[in-house]
């Protein structure tokens, strides 16, 4: 459009200067009977090219308000779905040729895709966290809970040992009334033998015999494996390696092997039999069981 209005003006202008420069003799063009430029015919064509821009904008226009406004960008663009595609494939082409380049301009559309993808994002993570931060909350009162539940166990068996203790050492005397006895004492019959045994037996029956590991050191040696062990990942490892018959569960001789690699030298039965009870007074399970399973294991070294 620029360039057919910019070639009518400039033959406007030509023919024009033709028309004045037509008669030198005679400027006013009045008198000249001979002209070199026939005047009526280079009106018209003056006309008629001032007309031609007006006429092709009116047609342009026509064309776009019909095809969009891509319309003749490109040949071959008949459709705007064509004009669509080739102004996209114009755009890939340059980006290509020129890498690294950001684009100058953004649509709405972009801006607004952007502005909600980011809303999106931010809400996601916030909602993962907050998640998160749930799931640990109710881990740890569970946690709580489960170790105030085998606590109260815990004491219950030492109460229930403690009790049973007292009733094997309590020594009652029963008063009994004897008859007069005139004979004299004798020293080596088999009644006085027989009452001395008794009277010995009672005696060392009545002397408490403290055989079990004091339980600072149970504490001492629990703690020793738990800053060995230092996480759980670790410590699902070791007891999956000391579960050699698969039960989910540690048996008296698999627990000793933990207990032999921390303890040097290796623990005597009593000793041994002591830290075992101290586990197993954790247990949910009952006294009946004779295993200890990966949560009571993991309960006892306070992971």
């Amino acid at each position: 459009m620029a360039f057919l209005v910019s070639l009518a003006l400039n033959l406007s202008l030509l023919l024009g200067l033709c028309l004045i420069t037509d008669f030198p003799e005679t400027p006013d063009n009045l008198l000249d009977p001979d002209p070199v430029f026939p005047v009526a015919i280079v009106g018209v064509v003056l006309i008629v090219i001032n007309v031609l821009p007006f006429l092709y904008f009116f047609y342009a226009a026509a064309v776009i308000v019909k095809h969009g406004p891509l319309v003749g960008m490109r040949l071959g663009a008949s459709t705007p779905e064509h004009q669509r595609a080739q102004v996209q494939d114009n755009i890939t082409q340059r980006q290509r040729s020129r890498p690294g380049r950001p684009t100058k301009g953004l649509s709405l559309a972009h801006v607004q895709k952007v502005v909600v993808t980011d809303k999106v994002e931010k809400l996601e993570k916030s909602t993962a966290a907050h998640r998160t931060a749930a799931i640990q909350k109710i881990q740890a009162r569970e946690k709580k809970a489960d170790a105030r539940v085998r606590q109260r166990l815990r004491n219950r068996r030492l109460q229930k040992l403690k009790n049973e203790d007292k009733g094997e050492h309590s020594t009652k005397v029963v008063p009994v009334a004897a008859a007069p006895n005139t004979k004299k004492y004798d020293p080596t019959s088999n009644t006085a033998r027989v009452s001395v045994s008794v009277a010995i037996a009672a005696a060392v029956s009545s002397i408490p015999v403290d055989t079990a590991m004091p339980q600072k050191d149970i504490d001492a040696l629990r703690q020793s494996i738990h800053d060995k062990i230092g996480t759980v990942q670790k410590l699902q490892m070791i007891f999956g390696k000391l579960d050699q018959d698969n039960t989910l569960a540690l048996s008296p001789p698999e627990f000793k092997r933990l207990i032999s690699s921390v303890v040097q030298p290796p623990p005597t039965k009593t000793v041994f039999k002591a830290i075992w009870q101290d586990v197993c007074h954790l247990r949910k399970s009952g006294d009946g069981a004779k295993e200890i399973d990966y949560d009571t294991f993991k309960a006892w070294l306070a992971f």
